[in-house]
């Protein structure tokens, strides 16, 4: 939020210092100012947005950390759609499995699911995608993806590519959250 009050001040000043300087408020001052605001007010959107959601509890973050080696996990997502704003509090990444966890009790789990997948495959990333509101239920899948993958024995080639199509997966869920 600090940032958004910076950049503020510096369009504010900007623009001020185009009015003391011309005497007018058609400049280029006024057009750089105008300019600068775009990516200040996409913050501000962005922080109202996310306003209202909370951070899952601590003691399901800790338990999930403690899974966390062999995977990507990502936490605290906000994913939005033209139609709905979800809120996944844990997503997580093996290959081509991705499960998730979310304490919103409004949240549309097969919406979400469809839109995630439907997101992933548009960016040429097929991956299954589950989401549980238990987090005893999400732990017991990532410990069965873990061991399911951890039993398949792959050449450092596959690993790569897994890993390249884990890196895509991860890089196409941040560009739908906020």
């Amino acid at each position: 939020m600090m940032k958004s009050f910076s950049g503020l001040g510096i369009i504010l000043v900007i623009f001020v210092l185009g009015l003391v300087i011309t005497k007018t408020r058609l400049n280029w001052f006024t057009f750089a100012s105008v300019l600068c605001a775009l990516p200040v007010g996409k913050t501000i959107v962005e922080f109202i947005v996310a306003w209202p959601h909370k951070p899952m509890p601590k003691e399901h973050y800790n338990k999930i950390k403690e899974k966390e080696e062999g995977m990507i996990i990502l936490y605290d997502l906000v994913i939005t759609s033209y139609e709905k704003i979800m809120q996944i509090d844990s997503i997580a990444i093996k290959g081509n499995t991705l499960c998730a966890y979310s304490t919103d009790k409004g949240l549309n789990h097969d919406h979400a699911s469809k839109y995630i997948k439907n997101i992933l495959v548009n960016n040429g990333c097929s991956t299954s995608v589950k989401i549980f509101e238990d987090v005893d239920t999400y732990l017991a899948r990532i410990d069965e993806i873990n061991s399911n993958l951890n039993r398949e024995d792959k050449s450092d080639t596959a690993k790569d590519r897994d890993k390249n199509k884990e890196d895509k997966v991860v890089e196409t869920l941040l560009e739908i959250s906020i």
